[in-house]
């Protein structure tokens, strides 16, 4: 998109937020689509590399926090360009499918480094996660690293169906959430209405 003109730019842009291929919800301001893939993609750990997911979630790590970085900014400000335009090229093909196999493929290459933490080193990493350049230089291994996790991305065995069972089932779970959450923001407003007392006017 760094390589188009502005209309090709808008019409790109636009097409990756309708059409259910890409990411359509993402953007919002209560992009609850992301938030349910960012929960499938926290049971992908479980099932590929039950080590880190159980890391993750002892460090209380949930994976909203970070997999912004990559499904919604889509790498611009993770990977370097060369790896980036990869990234970019794989997921206009694959769509939403390439997120996930890509998410896949960063958790395993940074495996050994991720299980060198405490689960009370969250701080390191969230950086490791999110290949800050504190720990992955954009020159690290001469870019190889970088290159090498997109490409590998491609070889990740994920089935659509199988993606798709896990979808219906985390958007019941996070329904259920919000559902409990606007309970309880309803019940927080009426107590707080009940509490509100206007004294009366001062006699004369």
């Amino acid at each position: 998109m760094l390589l188009f003109d502005s209309k090709t730019t808008l019409s790109i842009l636009l097409k990756l937020s309708r059409e259910p291929k890409y990411t359509p919800g993402y953007w919002r301001a209560a992009p609850e689509p992301f938030v349910r893939d960012a929960m499938v993609y926290g049971r992908l750990v479980q099932e590929f590399e039950p080590e880190v997911a159980a890391l993750l979630q002892q460090a209380c790590l949930v994976p909203e926090a970070y997999a912004s970085k990559w499904f919604v900014g889509l790498c611009v400000h993770v990977l370097p360009y060369e790896a980036l335009f990869d990234f970019l090229e794989g997921f206009l093909r694959e769509g939403y499918m390439f997120l996930f196999k890509f998410s896949i493929a960063l958790v395993q290459a940074t495996k050994a480094k991720l299980l060198s933490f405490k689960p009370t080193d969250v701080n390191l990493i969230l950086e490791v996660l999110r290949l800050d350049i504190c720990q992955y230089a954009d020159d690290f291994e001469g870019g190889a690293f970088f290159t090498g996790i997109v490409k590998a991305a491609a070889q990740v065995p994920l089935e659509q169906a199988h993606i798709e069972k896990l979808r219906e089932e985390e958007a019941a779970v996070l329904e259920a959430k919000m559902i409990k959450t606007r309970a309880r923001e309803a019940e927080l407003a009426a107590e707080s209405d009940d509490e509100i007392v206007f004294s009366d006017e001062e006699d004369d």
